[in-house]
C-alpha cells in the first residue's frame, strides 16, 4: 500500500466534514464527536453514534462509516464496511496493544475499499464530499499504553488520486500536549492555525466558559469547539463525550446517540 501526507499535521478534512476532537493528559484522555449523520437519500440528522468503547480504549469514525457494495459486486451479499464493527473486532484481537489493533483495522480498510469493482469504487469517491485529499474513511483509536502512557493515533485512507483503484494511508501517533487534537481542519483553525479565528474563539468561550464548573470546562471546551465549527462546516451541533481515565473504566460525560 501507498502512504501520503498531503494533510496538514493534525488537521484532516474528512468525508461528511466529521469533527472529532481528543485531548491527552496523564490523568484522562477525552475524546468528543458530533452527531451528524447522511442516510442513502441525502437526509441529514444528529442521531449517529461515531465513538466505540472497547475496554479500557475507544474508536471514532470519520468518513464512509459503513459501506454496502451494490448488487452488481463480486464481493458476497453480506460484505458491507462497517468501521466501528470492524474496530471493536480489531480490539477484541489485539487486547492490551492498541497499535495492533489500529493497524489490523486500517489493513481492513485497505483491503476493502481496494476490492470494490470500479462501479462501486466511484460510488464510494463520491461521498467523499468533494474532499480535496479523497478520503474515505478515518479512524480515531485511543487508549493507555501498558506503562500508562495516553495513546492516541490517527488513520486515514483514500485513493491514490481521483480515478485510481490503488489505495494510500496516512497514519498519525500523537503525543502529550497543551492543546487538543482534532480530525477537521476547521476545528483546528478555531484554536491553532488561524489567528483571526482564534481570537474570536478564545473570547466566545471566555465568556461561555463561566457557566460550566471548573470541573467540566475541559470536556465542555472540546464540545464547543465542535459546536464552533458547524457555524462554517457542515458538522452537528450536539456532541458525545468520553473519558478515558487512567485508573478505572471509561466515562460517558456527555451521550446524546451512544445508547
Amino acid at each position: 500500500m501507498f502512504r501520503f501526507a498531503l494533510f496538514l499535521l493534525i488537521g484532516v478534512s474528512c468525508a461528511h466534514a466529521t469533527s472529532i476532537v481528543v485531548k491527552l493528559d496523564k490523568q484522562n484522555i477525552v475524546i468528543a464527536a458530533d452527531t451528524l449523520g447522511i442516510d442513502a437519500t441525502g437526509g441529514v440528522h444528529q442521531d449517529q453514534c461515531k465513538i466505540v468503547v472497547a475496554g479500557r480504549t475507544a474508536f471514532a469514525a470519520t468518513g464512509i462509516a459503513s459501506f454496502t457494495p451494490s448488487l452488481s459486486s463480486p464481493l458476497p451479499a453480506m460484505s458491507s464496511w462497517d468501521a466501528k464493527s470492524e474496530a471493536t473486532t480489531a480490539y477484541a484481537a489485539n487486547t492490551n496493544d492498541l497499535g495492533g489493533a489500529a493497524n489490523e483495522w486500517l489493513t481492513k480498510a485497505e483491503q476493502y475499499f481496494t476490492r470494490l469493482p470500479p462501479a462501486d469504487q466511484r460510488r464510494a469517491r463520491s461521498l467523499t464530499g468533494g474532499d480535496p485529499d479523497n478520503v474515505l474513511v478515518g479512524g480515531v483509536f485511543v487508549g493507555w499504553s501498558p506503562s500508562g502512557t495516553p495513546e492516541l493515533i490517527m488513520e486515514y485512507v483514500r485513493y491514490e488520486k481521483p480515478y485510481s483503484g490503488r489505495v494510500q494511508h496516512l497514519v498519525q501517533i500523537l503525543p502529550i500536549r497543551d492543546l487538543p487534537y482534532t480530525t477537521n481542519a476547521v476545528t483546528q483553525r478555531l484554536f491553532e492555525t488561524d489567528l483571526t479565528l482564534m481570537r474570536a474563539t478564545a473570547a466566545k468561550w471566555k465568556n461561555q466558559a463561566k457557566g460550566f464548573p471548573e470541573s467540566e470546562r475541559t470536556w465542555r471546551w472540546l464540545e464547543f469547539l465542535i459546536r464552533q465549527t458547524s457555524e462554517y462546516a457542515k458538522v452537528g451541533t450536539t456532541v458525545d463525550v468520553l473519558e478515558l481515565r487512567q485508573h478505572g473504566q471509561p466515562v460517558w460525560l456527555q451521550n446524546l446517540t451512544c445508547k
